[in-house]
């Protein structure tokens, strides 16, 4: 199969095995023609709202490899969809039997660009199962919305969500006949959190090598805005220096700890590259309620790992001959604003003592960072952005590790 040429990062819905009842942790739907579900918990805003309505005039197609058509000045792609019925918009196809691919993906449709403000979808369809809807203001969801078959019979649903960004529409044990396809949204309720990110997969080396003579108020600094070019020459637009501290500056200077402490998942991968060494205010777990009065809410938890099983199976790590085991810490940030208080919720810095297999990387730290619990990784690129995603533990994109060019 040809790689498919995703620019989103989109999470895949994928079922134990054909032919069972459909279930997720979020609430199973029963349909009703012409019916509204309010899924959002936000009072809708419809001022300055606007419409893509999507039908057979308008067809995506996408068997096997995948395709884009570009709507309102972005992109709908489609992953094994068809056209179906001369009067359906697509078909979503039914996921290839389990038994004969060790890892089918799901078909889809799906938005690459953010539409900002999405607020409702308008759908008309059949399917003997139904069909999974994903929504997030990033490019990647929780879990779905599922909706159940039809009994052979076009029906038609209106789902209010929260005001969000991106759209996964997924089929898996059954076909998905779309009739049409409208879409609400308000443009200027929310924008894609995207800023960490960037899609060029520029990997830049760290200059600094000496980490043994590090002093209190020692300052180095990262490229924070990169320009590059397809032939991998790039333009270094500017930069940001950090300032090393050991904990005698703020047992001396305690109200400048908040000052000081880093929350950011761009600084706290910096930071590490530059002086190999964590931010004051990340501490381990049996420290942090000690810490929290020098920090408060801005105190972070540090767990050590050495283990091959979980998401370790999806990072390529480099183990140095005289170890057994990989080392990798995890440096909890929040996503959300509600990290203090007692939830660690789904965010970390990944750090790989070690390093990656590859010989650019072997014996230099690598920064991963991760806002779904697991999911999904980024690599840190050393120029104040983190590089595509890829699948970790849960196989949520269609994307694996890709080795980035290092400059």
């Amino acid at each position: 199969m040809k790689k498919i040429k995703f620019l989103s990062f989109l999470s895949i819905f994928i079922l134990a095995a054909c032919g069972k009842e459909v279930t997720t942790s979020s609430e199973i739907i029963n349909y009703e023609v012409d019916k509204t579900y309010e899924l959002n918990k936000n009072v809708i805003d419809e001022s300055n709202s606007k419409t893509l309505s999507f039908n057979q005039n308008n067809k995506v197609y996408g068997t096997d490899t995948g395709s884009y058509e570009k709507y309102d000045n972005t992109y709908v792609e489609g992953y094994r969809i068809t056209g179906g019925a001369l009067t359906d918009f697509v078909c979503l196809l039914k996921t290839p039997s389990y038994e004969t691919l060790s890892n089918p993906l799901n078909s889809s449709l799906s938005n690459s660009a953010s539409y900002d403000g999405i607020y409702e979808f308008d759908i008309t369809y059949k399917s003997e199962t139904g069909f999974s809807l994903y929504y997030s203001n990033s490019r990647l969801f929780s879990d779905p919305c599922v909706f159940k078959g039809t009994n052979g019979d076009y029906v038609n649903l209106k789902i209010r969500i929260d005001h969000s960004s991106f759209f996964r529409i997924e089929s898996s044990l059954s076909d998905v006949y779309i009739k049409t396809l409208v879409i609400k949204y308000n443009p200027s309720i929310k924008k894609a959190d995207s800023s960490y990110l960037n899609y060029q997969n520029y990997r830049l080396n760290i200059e600094y090598t000496d980490f043994s003579n590090l002093k209190d108020g020692d300052k180095r600094r990262i490229p924070s805005s990169v320009t590059y070019t397809s032939s991998g020459e790039y333009k270094i637009n500017s930069y940001k220096e950090y300032t090393y501290h050991t904990f005698d500056y703020i047992e001396n200077n305690p109200t400048k700890a908040k000052d000081v402490a880093l929350v950011n998942p761009v600084d706290v991968a910096s930071y590490y590259m530059l002086f190999r060494a964590f931010p004051l205010n990340y501490v381990y777990k049996a420290e942090v309620s000690e810490m929290s009065q020098y920090f408060g809410d801005k105190t972070r938890a540090i767990s050590h790992y050495d283990g091959t099983y979980g998401y370790a199976k999806s990072i390529p790590y480099f183990i140095p001959e005289d170890k057994n085991k990989p080392s990798y810490y995890e440096l909890d940030f929040d996503t959300n604003g509600t990290y203090y208080g007692g939830s660690r919720g789904t965010g970390r810095v990944v750090i790989f003592e070690y390093g990656l297999t590859n010989e650019e990387y072997k014996g230099v730290p690598v920064c991963l960072y991760t806002d779904d619990h697991y999911a999904t990784f980024a690599e840190f690129m050393n120029d104040g952005t983190f590089g595509t995603k890829f699948d970790a533990e849960k196989n949520r994109t269609f994307y694996k590790y890709s080795i980035p060019k290092t400059l």
